[in-house]
């Protein structure tokens, strides 16, 4: 887990508006969906911030992916990659998105709320999955449990605060 030594510098740069808007449609695609994660501890994060959704686990081994790709494309749904921002996570995800393209069944690989959620933090290095609670944690965004945070006035008053020093228009 990363610690957020200087909170100013990933206040600053972090899009809060982008980050939240994703993570408000990942809660709306995923009780439709199947979500790929890493690890148990990156389904308990996105769980923490109110995804409640159909996990399934990817590890690095080939069987593994294959197996898993054979199991989602029967599934019928969307699938959701979401691994982790790391090198190891890139792979993975490829290799699952190449896997599912093979199966011969059509399905509909959602990558974008991953690409998003990266953008959303502007180069900060995020590595986890599991890192999103804690940084909401570290920026006292949300209710106590860290799910009412679509409706945070702390999250427009940090996205309108990284507009203004950014140069962006509200």
């Amino acid at each position: 887990m990363h610690q957020y030594h200087n909170s100013q510098t990933y206040n600053s740069h972090i899009n809060f508006d982008m980050l939240i808007s994703e993570l408000s449609l990942l809660r709306e695609l995923a009780s439709s969906s199947a979500v790929v994660v890493e690890g148990k501890r990156d389904a308990e994060a996105l769980r923490s911030l109110g995804i409640d959704a159909e996990f399934y686990f990817i590890s690095g081994s080939v069987s593994s992916v294959n197996q898993l790709a054979e199991s989602l494309s029967k599934l019928g749904k969307e699938v959701i990659v979401l691994t982790d921002f790391d090198k190891k996570g890139r792979e993975l995800a490829s290799r699952l998105i190449r896997e599912l393209q093979s199966c011969g069944v059509k399905v509909k690989i959602n990558t974008e709320v991953r690409k998003n959620l990266m953008r959303a933090f502007n180069g900060i290095k995020i590595g986890e999955i599991e890192d999103l609670a804690s940084l909401f944690e570290k920026f006292n965004i949300g209710d106590q449990n860290g799910k009412n945070w679509n409706s945070s006035d702390k999250i427009r008053n940090k996205s309108k605060a990284y507009r203004n020093r950014s140069g962006r228009k509200a």
